[in-house]
């Protein structure tokens, strides 16, 4: 049965731009198939079906 890990973080929208913006971010989410997406003051980063969540990417934040 696939499965998606998805996690959501309440952060201010300054800090969501500059976690949108930062390629380094951008590069292990592309590598980990892992969407992020900033809604209603919510960060969520989705992962891609099947997959565990990239903890280097977690640290990130």
């Amino acid at each position: 049965m696939p499965f998606h890990y998805t996690i959501e973080m309440l952060v201010n929208e300054p800090k969501a731009k500059s976690i949108l913006q930062n390629e380094e971010i951008i590069n292990l989410a592309e590598k980990n198939e892992t969407k992020i997406e900033y809604q209603n003051g919510n960060l969520i980063l989705t992962c891609a079906e099947n997959q565990d969540l990239d903890e280097e990417l977690v640290k990130k934040f």
